[in-house]
């Protein structure tokens, strides 16, 4: 079995992640995706917010965006922040896709607690 999220087609999504602990991230990395052996749908442009609390009401933290493309080699985005950032809850929103809606293969989270 594959395992990725998709976003209905023709659309753009948010995958969000409440962690178990707040801790300090301090990188995260992820993995576009292809659809399996469709090579029909990623992201094309996303933003990672991260938040204390989870409410995403003004409180949150912009971490990072960019652009993407359909993934064909397994190659990881990572992203290591100056300071860690105390975070509850991570949110990637997929902004733009390629093909017929987006997705994201796997999220990774490094931090110090």
């Amino acid at each position: 079995s594959f395992s990725y999220w998709l976003t209905p087609d023709y659309t753009n999504g948010t995958v969000q992640v409440a962690l178990t602990d707040r801790f300090g991230l301090a990188k995260v990395r992820f993995l576009n995706t292809h659809n399996a052996s469709f090579y029909d749908r990623a992201f094309a442009k996303y933003t990672v917010w991260v938040s204390p609390n989870g409410l995403f009401a003004g409180e949150e933290v912009e971490v990072t965006r960019g652009n993407g493309s359909i993934e064909t080699t397994g190659s990881w985005t990572t992203y290591t922040l100056t300071n860690p950032i105390e975070t509850k809850v991570v949110r990637f929103e997929i902004r733009d896709y390629d093909g017929y809606g987006g997705g994201l293969n796997e999220i990774q989270f490094f931090g110090v607690e």
